[in-house]
């Protein structure tokens, strides 16, 4: 894998998940057709969240604060997100098929941001 790691980086590089299956396109390798697979069958909305919550992350920010971070979505996750509908497609029904609210690209800042925000009072606490 670090032979690819270059195409990686590159492909990667961006904070939109559009872009980021846009730019995985042109590399053949099977790391790259892969991920492009995994991306387009999970939900637009977590995944782009999934990239803001990396990009939150400063580098000497511990394990807490990482936690605290992935809380604030995981709070919110089954009121405001795809959460049950991929348990129905996987689980209860199992066609593996999901119905996301969001296409690819359609997810807005705010929508994200709304998900990551402060608890306030419900925050994670240690």
């Amino acid at each position: 894998m670090a032979e690819a790691a270059a195409g990686i980086d590159a492909a990667f590089s961006d904070t939109d998940i559009a872009q980021i299956v846009h730019d995985l396109e042109p590399h053949p390798e099977p790391w790259a057709t892969e991920a492009r697979k995994a991306i387009l069958r999970n939900s637009p909305l977590s995944m782009g969240c999934t990239l803001n919550l990396l990009d939150m992350l400063a580098p000497a920010d511990g394990i807490r604060q990482a936690l605290s971070h992935e809380f604030r979505f995981t709070f919110r996750a089954v009121a405001h997100t795809d959460f049950l509908e991929g348990v129905r497609a996987q689980i209860i029904d199992k066609d593996r098929s999901p119905r996301w609210r969001h296409a690819l690209g359609t997810v807005t800042a705010e929508e994200r941001q709304a998900l990551l925000a402060p608890l306030g009072p419900d925050g994670l606490s240690f």
